[in-house]
């Protein structure tokens, strides 16, 4: 994917495009500026600190990981959606989505899904899946959207499957409310 302009219902533009190796710096200070409760949506942990290796595997650039991030005008990292390839299983990837504070329930992680789902799909994946904590309403709302399969993983925690299909290979993308 190349770099794309977000455009805001308020007028304002994201550039967003896939993560570079420079970009580990403006990643970190992306999450650790999430709210308390915007950092327990996202990694599931109510202390609001990266555990040791996150970061690594936050900000890793290489062929398991698709991270596509979105920038303000001032050059901050204000949203991003990674999917990672299960090693096991390269088809599949497991995703995750962050929206800083600012941004929220503007529809930005819903396009980034959009666009994460048609990159992972030309790059060979076939489905993402994911985590969300059942009290997440706006992930919920996302998921449900994209057309997702969800299941109860354990208590007070839904599993989530959306499954792709290369546009090459006439893609239900449409269904699935991830089309462009």
């Amino acid at each position: 994917m190349n770099e794309r302009t977000m455009q805001l219902p308020e007028g304002e533009r994201l550039t967003v495009r896939p993560m570079q190796a420079t970009d580990a710096g403006a990643v970190l200070a992306g999450i650790t500026a999430l709210s308390p409760e915007s950092f327990r949506r996202r990694f599931f942990s109510a202390v609001p600190r990266l555990l040791p290796g996150m970061a690594e595997a936050l900000t890793a650039v290489d062929d398991r990981h698709l991270t596509l991030l979105a920038f303000d005008e001032a050059g901050q990292v204000v949203a991003m959606v990674e999917a990672i390839r299960d090693r096991r299983d390269p088809q599949s990837a497991e995703f995750a989505v962050a929206v800083s504070d600012a941004y929220q329930h503007r529809g930005i992680g819903t396009r980034l899904l959009r666009w994460l789902s048609h990159h992972a799909a030309e790059e060979g994946v076939v489905r993402l899946t994911g985590f969300t904590q059942i009290d997440n309403l706006p992930a919920l709302s996302m998921f449900a959207k994209a057309g997702a399969h969800r299941w109860v993983e354990e208590p007070g925690v839904y599993g989530f499957e959306i499954p792709l299909v290369d546009d090459r290979v006439q893609a239900p993308l449409v269904e699935l409310g991830l089309a462009s």
